[in-house]
């Protein structure tokens, strides 16, 4: 069986104006810290911004128009980057930075869902910009921004991104990502 924080987690982009505190997103950044990491590198960073204050709309300023729509009310929202090189030798490329970072922020999600918060990550901005406005040092990459709140009203967002706050979203069938033998070949041990 799923843990059903797993099966329940999805990306809402409806969220409540209601606060979220520096000691819930602590927590947050705890769990993070907790995610395995090759040669306990945990090449990660957070950049945290709450709603009202300078890094909040430092973050806000770098996201896609399209993301800004429904993201205006998250009363947080943080900026994920990555550590390319090895912390031991900076010279040195770590090739399973963002594979790193990704369990990270996976980690920091479900942390967020036992809490009754809910996340949602966003690909969609300029990476130029958050460089430039974050002053980000060259060995290190933004590779997300993640709104985080409580769970808003889809009332609240324009009719096409209200149709999209359903829920939990229906996932590939294992024909499509689960392979033997070769890649692209599927079998039937594991059909559902």
């Amino acid at each position: 069986m799923i843990l059903p924080i797993i099966e329940n987690r999805w990306s809402p982009r409806a969220f409540s104006s209601r606060e979220v505190s520096p000691q819930q997103v602590k927590t947050l950044l705890k769990a993070a810290s907790m995610a395995p990491s090759a040669f306990n590198d945990q090449p990660w960073a957070f950049f945290v911004g709450f709603k009202g204050d300078g890094s909040w709309n430092t973050i806000f300023d770098t996201l896609a128009d399209g993301n800004k729509v429904w993201a205006e009310t998250a009363p947080v929202l943080l900026m994920a980057m990555g550590r390319k090189h090895w912390l031991r030798d900076k010279t040195t490329t770590n090739p399973t930075w963002k594979y790193d970072l990704g369990q990270s922020v996976a980690f920091l999600t479900l942390q967020a869902s036992e809490m009754g918060l809910w996340v949602h990550q966003m690909g969609g901005f300029d990476h130029g910009k958050a460089i430039q406005s974050i002053s980000i040092p060259i060995s290190w990459e933004p590779v997300v921004a993640i709104a985080v709140g409580y769970l808003g009203d889809a009332g609240q967002l324009p009719p096409d991104l209200a149709a999209l706050e359903k829920g939990p979203k229906k996932r590939k069938e294992f024909s499509n990502f689960v392979f033997f033998e070769k890649f692209g070949v599927s079998d039937n041990r594991f059909e559902e």
